[in-house]
């Protein structure tokens, strides 16, 4: 088991706006800066994903549509098609060193 490696969860969002805000994410590999994926940068107040969403968390996939390749924009625009119904949201979260 590699300790390194995020947690990959699951989570449900209520039908509506979700207050969530997006920032894309940048992770260096061994050619250099690739993409890794939209984020959440913060929580709106009021948002109904505070405790289930955290800052940092990768959203990797919309009801199992993967969005790992996706931008900002077009996560957006995914969202809002798909406001009108609960959402599975799957985000891969890094883990946090234990503490000594």
């Amino acid at each position: 088991d590699d300790d390194s490696r995020p947690i990959r969860r699951d989570v449900m969002a209520p039908k509506g706006k979700l207050g969530i805000v997006l920032a894309n994410v940048f992770r260096p590999n061994a050619s250099g800066a690739t993409r890794y994926g939209p984020a959440v940068f913060s929580l709106k107040d009021g948002s109904p994903m505070k405790g289930l969403l955290h800052e940092r968390d990768v959203i990797v996939a919309i009801n199992d549509v993967d969005t790992r390749e996706y931008d900002v924009e077009r996560l957006t625009q995914m969202m809002m098609d798909t406001s009108g119904r609960e959402r599975k949201i799957t985000v891969l979260r890094e883990r946090v060193p234990k503490l000594t």
